[in-house]
């Protein structure tokens, strides 16, 4: 993650000086100005709420977690926020992509297959498929999740389901349980000792998500 946040910032502080009367902008002129900058729209959406005083506030941040992350203080912070829905919205949908026989297949499959997924040669998304080439999901989960705790409190949340799930199914059911707990991530397993359906913890706890039935593409969800 450190390398996606460098490459970020280093985008972000150029535009901003390319551009040293952007603060003092209002918000629809900042809007007109950030469609020239490449990056995420969760970082443009933050830096038309942002001033210049909140800015260099969050930069010192990201620099403190960039050198130190396990003492740098998130909680509530806004660009890390922005960064938190990133992941639990885009990058999200990204890693949902890949299957549980991705991360058993060979690297430079893994690379040719990320290749494809993220169609774009810049610096910011050579460091998201870093990230998903040479991490596990598990790996990649955990990251987020304790992020998610840190910046805003976010539950753990596990879906098992007895074999693996579409990807449509999957955004219907991130869609659904990100309303309840907004910036969450979702970690999907598979548990084949289930009977059928699926069923979901939080913080260890079983849930009742019985509206989960009205997402589902098909009635047997049972193991092959």
């Amino acid at each position: 993650m450190n390398n996606f946040l460098t490459a970020l910032v280093q985008k972000l502080v150029t535009f901003l000086n390319e551009n040293h009367n952007f603060f003092e902008l209002k918000e629809s002129e900042k809007s007109k100005k950030l469609e020239s900058l490449s990056v995420p729209v969760q970082f443009k959406q933050y830096l038309e709420k942002a001033d210049a005083n909140s800015f260099m506030l969050d930069l010192k941040v990201v620099v403190q977690f960039i050198q130190d992350s396990k003492n740098a203080v998130l909680k509530e912070n806004s660009f890390f926020k922005a960064l938190l829905k990133f992941i639990t919205e885009d990058l999200a949908r990204k890693i949902d992509h890949l299957d549980g026989n991705f991360y058993l297949l060979p690297k430079q499959e893994r690379v040719e297959i990320v290749d494809k997924l993220i169609n774009a040669d810049s610096q910011l998304a050579e460091t998201l498929k870093e990230i998903l080439t040479n991490f596990t999901y598990q790996q990649i989960a955990n990251e987020i999740q304790e992020l998610g705790k840190r910046i805003a409190n976010t539950p753990y949340i596990l879906v098992q389901s007895p074999r693996e799930i579409d990807n449509e199914l999957k955004k219907d059911i991130r869609m659904a349980l990100s309303k309840e707990n907004p910036l969450s991530f979702p970690t999907f397993q598979i548990n084949r000792k289930l009977i059928g359906g699926i069923r979901v913890f939080q913080d260890g706890k079983v849930k009742d998500h019985s509206w989960i039935s009205r997402v589902l593409r098909f009635t047997s969800l049972t193991a092959n």
